[in-house]
């Protein structure tokens, strides 16, 4: 008799422990699901957007006096991997238009909406750079950019001034543009405009640029 239930608290106690450790394991089971979806969460609504490539560009234009006819432009640009994680950049395109301002009628304001430039202006300037120039050479912003790489050029065109700035009258207006791709887009990751009066030498005078970094 003293045998049987010696067996029975036995039989309990081995139950309350096998019990006792099923409740910690589903405890644990359920803290590390919780923490994986927490993890996981936290990776997609924080971490992950970090890692998208985030390529930042800027420009300017300056003018530089050339003769009575004629003006240099400088259309400066800079290009930087503000982002995280490395791309590559393997295209840039390089636009001009020139435009009248449309301003200069009677309305009191008007914005300057760069789309419409594009539509009614005359484009005067389009070049594509997507590859290292043969022989060596500037390679135009093509290339590897780790975090904080950074990159500038000053492209500069002889333009010509219009009959109204001989004259001294308001003269046309030129909107430049650089749009840079991504390895395997077809649609640019980012892009940089500045538009400004033909020979406009209120300007400052653009400085040269540096050496690629």
């Amino acid at each position: 008799m003293t045998d049987k239930i010696k067996s029975g608290k036995l039989f309990k106690t081995e139950s309350g422990k096998n019990l006792s450790e099923i409740v910690k394991n589903v405890v644990t089971i359920i803290a590390i699901v919780c923490a994986g979806f927490w993890g996981y969460t936290k990776f997609l609504r924080v971490e992950a957007p970090s890692l998208e490539p985030r390529g930042n560009a800027n420009s300017r234009i300056f003018w530089n006096a050339y003769d009575s006819s004629r003006c240099e432009a400088v259309f400066d640009v800079d290009f930087a991997n503000l982002g995280h994680s490395s791309f590559d950049v393997t295209k840039l395109e390089v636009q001009a238009w020139k435009f009248t301002k449309p301003w200069i009628k009677d309305n009191f304001a008007t914005y300057m909406d760069t789309d419409e430039v594009k539509k009614t202006g005359e484009r005067i300037f389009e070049k594509p750079y997507s590859e290292f120039p043969p022989g060596g050479g500037i390679h135009m912003f093509i290339g590897h950019y780790p975090p904080g790489a950074t990159f500038r050029h000053s492209f500069v065109f002889l333009v010509s001034k219009s009959q109204d700035q001989v004259s001294k009258a308001p003269g046309q207006s030129v909107y430049f543009e650089a749009s840079y791709y991504l390895k395997n887009s077809t649609e640019p990751h980012a892009y940089t405009g500045a538009w400004s009066t033909v020979c406009d030498l209120t300007r400052p005078t653009a400085t040269s640029s540096p050496t690629p970094q």
